[in-house]
């Protein structure tokens, strides 16, 4: 009967009046058995673990919940109490309002709100408003009494007021007096808005109200069935020190509701403390200091014995007499390092410990142990070491073709010499132990599917990006490969979903630029873009499938609206024009870079046209006519055209069928390029294959190289690919392209940039999809590495192997590596080989210069040089075009400094530089995004700051400026950092054995003077003992 009942008395008059009255009684449900809760903190003094008992009807469900006293004490209704409880049951009754209750309230928040409610007597002005009261409807020839003015306001659907007047529905409970009387005001849910802003003020900070970190450390549900009331569930305690509040309640199905009375209280405070912190990344040789701080919360003082845990993999740094150490040659020491810590009461300490890897490259974990009478606590710490130098990475893609043949033996050439040393010279080849080489093989056409959940531009292409091209981008390489999987039968639900849930973030990202008229922009200040609108919707179209709609929804008004929008971009002509003069992408910055646009315009209409409706529908199926008439047009006249608007046009009329697409067909064709391997691509000039290293009679492979129009190229053949494989399917011709946009693969799971990637994602998917090749995949590859002793690995791909990419990391980078492939069907092997450098004309370089980039750095006056001011300068060296398309500019920074995203922002939009639209920063890099990079010189400053101590830092560092859509053109430029190369580690104050440091270990000094009094100390104690 919870949370009460109500008493109706119905009597009928001799004269056939009907009378009534009611009454209402609260009932308490909640005492029908009792809900205990016991937290045994007996098993583990150290506070790491804690156990609940907890007790409730047999079989019932049972919960328990923590939350943080910061946020008890708000009583914000975070908790369930029997209150609570009983004010959300009561506000389903009809006349809320007139229940008589009394609440208490703590004023500190110290307790949880107690409400009591007590019986309530009828109010109603009449018998039908009784019977309304309780739920009930009369039905009877009797006269019952009713208001003379609701017969009037009911004919009119309305609703009476007591005396007189009307009002509707929504005038119901609106906060305004619309009866004279204010009967429209009556058994509303009070709004306690006072009572709101006094749980509020009671803390400023309303992120407590969301705990995202810890809050749900102590949730436990107990679903089973077969307990018989008591349950014992063990509890990790989190890292932080704070007190908690547990409530418990249980729901039985046959006894109802419970909730322990009162909260138990808990307190996470360890008696020991340990927290360290330090850079996650560093260079090879680089000195880093990490930070402890050890905390004593217990209320005596507490001696701790801190201890390194010694590695092969790193050693401690030892700091003479008087704070004397080197930068280059300081003295190491490895094994176990102690250090005895004195703690008084309730207070901490900072400790600073100087490590220096022995490694070259690789992930090291250092561990520290702190042990005191009360306690131990262990902390770890990861640091990943990378070459020193400027980086230089080469890649070499091999497909193996075994459909026609049994065996394949190639040769792959590593371009590292054994020996960095160049006799009679002074610089040197490449930075000792910079050099890294791995060899990747997948039975996937497409490259490694989902290295990383999800794939990004840095697991796909390497670099960091950042605005909605970057996200669009993202969103259609998770959602191809899907559809990879999918059409290859090799997707599994849980990838799906996993997939799908991060493909939800990215759609966020993407819609967080989306105006309302339909148009999306890729950045804050700029303007919306007919291109980037484009590919948006053509994205979510992919996206949109009925298998995972239920993981993953589009709303159709997207479509519509952003149709809409690209509609009224279309000129008299038929073609469609970008908004602003400024061409994001490259390939679309030529005379007539609107046939490019409208082609994909095209394309992204008539793959949309299912998903629209209305009047939105038919314009855009006109639209779709007078663009299509445009393109015709233009076909009839070849020379009027690029290789690239064409092979987009192609692919465009393939979906309104256009009865010029033979012709346009044949004039494509026609134009395909074919290397000295026979294999096809279309691009405006010849595209250079893999050179060829001729030893012994042997040709060995060497890396690629970037050429000027790669991406052009890549992008250009994809959308060839597709027209060929519409048009003829699987044929020998797709097989050559095929393997040519294998060939010039610069990443193993992508290609040269981001769009000419995507459209080659669609198209290995469609000739997967269609060449059915993993059924009869059985292929054995041998991988023999010469420099190793003639090492041999062996890998097999099936048909049930096809998602697991084989990796070997090779440890001598040198020689060459010998390819054997024997079985039935195709493959691909991809060898990855990086090496840094310390010298100018080792650099890559483009094949035409693109780019001009000076970089400065300016020290702080004080002698650690802790803020570095970096000024850089760019500018755009070619004559045609008159400026670049998207720029972004990678600037790597010394290890241990920083700048928050934040900051760069701002210096992106305080308006320093022209073109500058965006920052983003990360563990040594700061990225920079521009609207095009124009020929004069033009300079910005950023200023990074020290956050962690690190010593002798690398001599040299790099920085990269490129196209966003076009990688091969850029420009790599080295520069020195001599002055930070030079600092030791009690320059940076990165030791506690630095005196004139702020956490200097005073032991040292003090411990000689007091020896001898301690050494009698001792001695007569241990003389009482005896």
């Amino acid at each position: 009967m919870a949370p009460g009942f109500t008493l109706l008395v119905l009597h009928i008059t001799q004269q056939g009046e009907v009378l009534a009255d009611m009454c209402f009684t609260p009932v308490n449900a909640f005492k029908r058995y009792n809900t205990e809760l016991e937290l045994n903190t007996g098993k583990d003094y150290k506070a790491e673990r804690v156990e609940i008992r907890v007790s409730g009807d047999v079989g019932a469900f049972i919960g328990v919940n923590s939350l943080r006293a910061v946020s008890y004490l708000m009583q914000a209704g975070n908790q369930l109490t029997e209150s609570r409880v009983a004010d959300s049951l009561m506000s389903f009754e009809n006349f809320y309002r007139s229940i008589q209750k009394v609440v208490w309230r703590s004023r500190d928040g110290s307790s949880a709100d107690q409400s009591y409610y007590f019986s309530s007597m009828n109010h109603n002005i009449d018998v039908n408003k009784t019977f309304e009261n309780c739920g009930l409807i009369a039905l009877s020839t009797l006269s019952i009494e009713a208001n003379p003015n609701s017969e009037i306001c009911k004919s009119s659907g309305q609703l009476s007021c007591a005396v007189s007047g009307c009002y509707n529905s929504e005038q119901k409970c609106n906060g305004q007096l619309d009866c004279s009387d204010g009967y429209d005001e009556r058994d509303c849910l009070i709004e306690e808005e006072s009572d709101y802003e006094y749980k509020i003020s009671r803390m400023s900070r309303t992120t407590f109200l969301y705990d995202a970190d810890d809050g749900d450390w102590g949730w436990r549900e107990i679903k089973k069935n077969d307990h018989e009331g008591v349950e014992f569930e063990p509890l990790m305690a989190p890292r932080m020190a704070d007190d908690w509040y547990f409530t418990a309640f249980s729901m039985s199905s046959t006894l109802g509701f419970s909730v322990i009375p009162a909260p138990v209280q808990f307190s996470t405070k360890r008696p020991l403390v340990m927290h360290l912190s330090g850079p996650s990344s560093c260079r090879h040789g680089e000195q880093v200091g990490l930070r402890l701080i050890l905390l004593n919360n217990d209320r005596l003082e507490a001696l701790v014995l801190l201890q390194l845990v010694g590695s092969d993999h790193y050693k401690f740094i030892q700091v003479e007499m008087n704070g004397i150490v080197s930068s280059y040659s300081a003295r190491l020491t490895s094994g176990d390092h102690q250090v005895l810590v004195y703690l008084a009461p309730e207070s901490q300490q900072h400790i600073d410990f100087p490590i220096v890897p022995t490694i070259n490259q690789g992930t090291i974990n250092i561990m520290f142990v702190a042990t005191a009478q009360t306690g131990r606590s262990i902390c770890k710490h990861t640091i990943t070491v990378y070459g020193e130098g400027g980086q230089i990475n080469k890649h070499t893609s091999l497909f193996l073709d075994l459909k026609n043949r049994a065996l394949v033996l190639s040769y792959l050439d590593i371009v590292v010499e054994e020996s960095p040393i160049v006799p009679y010279e002074e610089w040197r080849r490449y930075v000792f132990g910079s050099p890294k080489a791995s060899i990747t093989l997948t039975g996937d056409l497409i490259g490694p599917v989902f290295t990383t959940t999800p794939l990004t531009t840095d697991s796909l292409l390497g670099r960091i990006a950042k605005g909605t091209d970057a996200r669009v981008f993202e969103l259609a390489a998770n959602i191809w490969a899907l559809h990879y999987l999918r059409l290859t039968n090799q997707l599994q639900l849980h990838k799906l979903k996993e997939t799908l849930e991060e493909a939800n973030v990215i759609m966020a990202n993407i819609m967080r630029r989306y105006n309302s008229t339909g148009s999306f922009r890729n950045w804050d200040t700029s303007l919306p873009s007919v291109w980037l609108t484009a590919w948006t919707i053509r994205v979510f179209k992919h996206a949109t499938f009925p298998d995972w709609e239920y993981y993953l929804y589009i709303d159709p008004k997207i479509f519509n609206e952003s149709v809409s929008w690209l509609l009224k971009h279309q000129t008299e002509k038929g073609s469609f024009v970008e908004t602003y003069s400024t061409v994001f992408d490259s390939k679309y910055n030529t005379n007539n870079s609107e046939v490019a646009l409208t082609a994909l315009v095209v394309v992204t209409l008539s793959e949309t046209l299912g998903l629209i409706s209305g009047n939105v529908r038919s314009a855009s199926a006109i639209a779709i006519q007078r663009a299509t008439q445009y393109l015709e047009s233009l076909i009839s006249i070849p020379l009027s055209i690029d290789i690239f608007q064409l092979s987009l046009s192609t692919y465009a009329l393939t979906f309104v069928k256009s009865d010029k697409f033979e012709l346009a067909y044949s004039l494509l064709y026609s134009k395909r390029k074919q290397n000295y391997e026979g294999l096809i691509y279309w691009s405006t000039e010849e595209i250079p294959s893999n050179p060829i290293k001729l030893e012994n009679q042997r040709p060995f492979l060497r890396p690629r190289l970037y050429h000027e129009n790669d991406s052009l190229a890549v992008e250009t053949t994809s959308w060839a690919m597709l027209v060929v494989l519409q048009r003829e399917g699987i044929t020998n011709t797709t097989d050559k392209i095929i393997q040519w946009l294998t060939s010039v693969r610069m990443f193993n799971s992508g290609f040269i940039s981001t769009f000419d990637s995507a459209v080659a994602f669609q198209a290995f998917t469609e000739y997967a999809f269609r060449a059915r090749l993993q059924d009869i995949t059985d292929i054995s590859v041998a991988v023999d590495m010469t420099a190793e002793g003639n090492r041999k690995h062996k890998m097999h791909i099936g048909n049930s192997s096809f998602q697991q990419p084989e990796i070997i990391k090779l440890n001598k980078i040198w020689g060459h590596v010998n390819v054997v492939a024997k079985g039935a069907g195709q493959a691909v092997v991809q060898m990855d080989v990086s090496y840094g450098i310390d010298i100018e004309h080792l650099r890559e370089v483009s094949t035409y210069p693109t780019f001009g980039l000076n970089v400065t750095e300016y020290y702080s006056t004080y002698r650690n040089k802790s803020i570095i001011t970096i000024q850089s300068c760019l500018r755009w060296v070619r004559s045609l075009p008159p400026y670049s398309s998207a720029a972004v500019l990678e600037m790597e920074i010394p290890t241990g400094y920083h700048l928050l995203e934040s900051e760069a922002e701002n210096i992106a939009k305080s308006g320093v530089h022209p073109t500058l639209r965006d920052g983003k920063t990360a563990e040594g890099k700061t990225v920079w995004f521009f609207d095009k990079v124009e020929q004069e010189w033009s300079c910005f400053n950023h200023t990074i700051r020290r956050w962690y101590p690190v010593a002798n830092l690398t001599k040299y560092r790099q920085a990269i400026l490129y196209e966003s859509t076009a990688r091969e053109r850029f420009v790599q430029v080295l520069f020195n950092s001599t002055p930070l190369y030079v600092l030791n580690i009690c320059e940076v104050c990165g030791s506690y054995q630095c005196p004139y440091c702020p956490f200097y270990n005073l032991a040292a000094h003090l411990l000689p003077s007091f020896t001898p009094e301690i050494l009698l100390l001792l001695l007569y104690f241990q003389l009482v003992c005896l």
